[in-house]
């Protein structure tokens, strides 16, 4: 379940994810229960006479009034009188039926918002029970909803209290431009997130050292959330990144180092020749920077990408479980990475972390930026490491994407999906058109790992993600 909810966790006494029908039930004539702008009850859903709007109609709007507002939940085979809930009085749970809800919205609703349709069955009455649909709020928002399709008809709606209000044409624009404007500002924070880390790293980085590659992995949630930085907070950090094997399949944690910084936990470690370095922010966001093996090299250095691709896998997971867990964020997320010859290759347009660099620079032994090429194992056993793509080389590349959180927290397909389009748009920067080691549909190739198989093979198991040595002909589609 996608949307997260602190206010209904503490009304059910359970987490909202893993509430079950006796939760639910046990809410009748409770008045502390009552519809409000996060919660409605339907005792179930058909057509009003009197407005002309189907069945279809009606769900698609409560959806989109929750997705235009701060998120909520329809509890449909509720009962209430007043507001408060009254009688669980059970519903269909087949297949048919949910497919029902979700048909209405994918049919109805602009742009698409994210959503669950959650069934929760009564032990004694099996096949029937309450259905949840779990909305959490947009940023994607206004949704449109095209109601009574013979007239066309477009509205927005949105949750004011416990009831649905249309936003007029002026608030209309005023939302549109709200959407463009968290777009910008997502931007903006995901480049800021980044470059914190790399000004610690150059802090850090040794005046005459060679070269380090570096992979930075960035996130910033489409939504905000928010935790509050203290003590107890740190030790449940400490704890936390005690048992967490960042390198999935790895035998022993990283990050064993903690301290804080202004509103956000950092976790850091020497490793190889380097520094790795995270940054978990309050508000979500989190960078995380890893030193990148030289296989070999002059002015040009390579890296292995089933590296690449393990730390990527990592980074991801342990990011969205701080946005998820720990700042109550949910929804999608804006996600980047950056693959540096050196930290101090790095291009920014903060003028002071410009002028670290430079200062920096003046004082290698190496005497400037160097590139990297992204070498893979070879196809036939015994040869050399050949490159990938064309052989391009970068000292600097960097990609984009986006993913839904919850997706990249748990370990499975749709995280290996993920990191799969993140890493196949970096590696392009190479000229390669994707990875080789893991599919779009959250399938892994074990044919292409080389060193690094005993180690992924490790995360694969423990995940039971299924192999593959051809790409899929569909992109994955979900669990």
């Amino acid at each position: 379940m996608r949307y997260r909810s602190r206010r209904l966790d503490a009304l059910l006494g359970v987490p909202l994810a893993s509430s079950t029908f006796a939760d639910w039930a046990a809410l009748e004539n409770n008045p502390a229960a009552a519809e409000a702008e996060d919660l409605d009850y339907k005792i179930k859903y058909e057509a009003d006479k009197a407005t002309g709007d189907s069945a279809a109609d009606s769900i698609a709007i409560d959806v989109a009034t929750f997705a235009n507002h701060i998120g909520g939940v329809i509890v449909v085979g509720m009962a209430e009188v007043d507001l408060v809930p009254s009688k669980a009085l059970r519903v269909d749970l087949s297949e048919k039926t949910l497919r029902i809800y979700t048909d209405a919205v994918a049919a109805k609703v602009s742009p698409l918002p994210l959503f669950d349709v959650v069934p929760l069955e009564d032990p004694d009455t099996p096949g029937t029970g309450l259905i949840l649909i779990a909305v959490p709020p947009s940023p994607r928002a206004p949704h449109a909803v095209i109601i009574n399709a013979n007239s066309g008809v477009t509205k927005w709606p949105r949750r004011v209290g416990a009831r649905k209000v249309w936003l007029s044409e002026s608030e209309v624009y005023v939302a549109y431009q709200r959407r463009f404007t968290g777009l910008a500002n997502r931007a903006a924070r995901l480049t800021q997130v980044e470059a914190d880390v790399v000004r610690r790293l150059v802090l850090k980085r040794s005046g005459l050292s060679l070269p380090q590659p570096v992979l930075i992995v960035s996130m910033v949630p489409d939504l905000p959330g928010d935790m509050t930085i203290n003590n107890a907070a740190l030790a449940n950090f400490r704890s936390d990144l005690a048992d967490d094997r960042l390198l999935p399949g790895a035998l022993s944690p990283m990050l064993t180092n903690q301290t804080v910084g202004p509103r956000r936990l950092i976790g850091y470690e020497p490793h190889r020749d380097g520094v790795a370095w995270a940054e978990f922010h309050a508000d979500g966001s989190a960078s995380i920077a890893i030193p990148i093996a030289k296989l070999s090299g002059s002015n040009t250095y390579q890296v292995h990408d089933a590296e690449i691709i393990l730390w990527m896998i990592g980074t991801l997971r342990l990011m969205a479980r701080h946005a998820t867990e720990k700042t109550a964020t949910t929804g999608t997320a804006t996600l980047s990475a950056r693959l540096l010859a050196d930290v101090l290759t790095y291009d920014t347009d903060d003028a002071e972390l410009g002028q670290m660099i430079s200062g920096r620079l003046r004082h290698q032994e190496w005497g400037g930026p160097a590139g990297i090429q992204v070498v893979t194992w070879p196809a036939t056993h015994g040869a050399a490491l050949r490159s990938i793509g064309n052989g391009d080389a970068s000292n600097n590349a960097y990609a984009e994407s986006s993913a839904i959180l919850e997706d990249l927290a748990a370990d499975g397909r749709p995280l290996t999906a993920a990191a799969a389009e993140l890493a196949s748009a970096l590696f392009q920067n190479f000229g390669a058109a994707e990875a080789l080691q893991i599919w779009p549909d959250g399938t892994v190739n074990p044919t292409t790992w080389g060193s690094y198989w005993e180690t992924a093979q490790r995360w694969v198991e423990e995940s039971n993600i299924p192999c593959s040595v051809q790409p899929p002909t569909v992109a994955f589609a979900g669990e």
